[in-house]
């Protein structure tokens, strides 16, 4: 889950010689804070290769203008500069404190534009040990026409949510940004393990 940068863009000289960011998984740039800085800073300089171009700041939802490869993000103590590769679809559920707590419902996807993307969302029942019975459902987006397929659900497994809510969001400023779920989705689809597609 965890890359050094110049593992994902191994010809980018400059992406080898970040030591202080990081990759999360395919989606997520992280350039981590892990001390207030003597004067009191309040951002710092990342580095977000032009090839997963564009990015957007998880916080805002704001895309970034790449005009130079290295810019300057704030940088409050509260939380870390995150940014998020164009293509990404990132699926965000309720808080949960262990995975018998609650079903992931509804499930938010937010779907960060600029290319196209691909997530295959795994579920099992948490508790059985490896392997076991499951399910998959695969997210497509094709970025030129803007729309979401969702596949019909490979697999199934005792205590699988058999109908779901999924609501869609195409992350723009302050619109699916941040932790706190999106209020207002842009698609609400009622899953019932069938394929749709639908458009953002």
């Amino acid at each position: 889950m965890q890359r050094a940068v110049g593992m994902v863009w191994p010809q980018d000289l400059s992406a080898r010689s970040i030591a202080d960011q990081f990759m999360w998984g395919d989606a997520f740039m992280v350039a981590p804070i892990v001390s207030q800085a003597a004067d009191n800073a309040t951002a710092r300089e990342v580095y977000l290769p032009a090839a997963g171009a564009p990015w957007t700041c998880f916080w805002m939802g704001i895309a970034i203008d790449l005009r130079t490869e290295r810019i300057r993000a704030a940088a409050p103590i509260e939380h870390s500069p995150l940014f998020v590769r164009a293509g990404s679809i990132v699926p965000m559920g309720p808080y949960l404190q262990h995975t018998g707590e609650k079903t992931a419902d509804p499930l938010e996807v937010r779907v960060y534009g600029g290319a196209d993307g691909t997530f295959e969302l795994y579920e099992d029942d948490g508790m059985s040990p490896q392997p076991c019975a499951s399910s998959s459902i695969t997210f497509q987006y094709t970025h030129v026409d803007g729309k979401m397929t969702i596949s019909a659900r490979k697999g199934s497994f005792d205590g699988m949510l058999e109908q779901r809510t999924i609501n869609l969001v195409l992350v723009g400023k302050s619109h699916g940004a941040g932790l706190e779920p999106e209020a207002s989705p842009d698609k609400v689809v009622a899953y019932d393990g069938s394929a749709v597609t639908v458009a953002l």
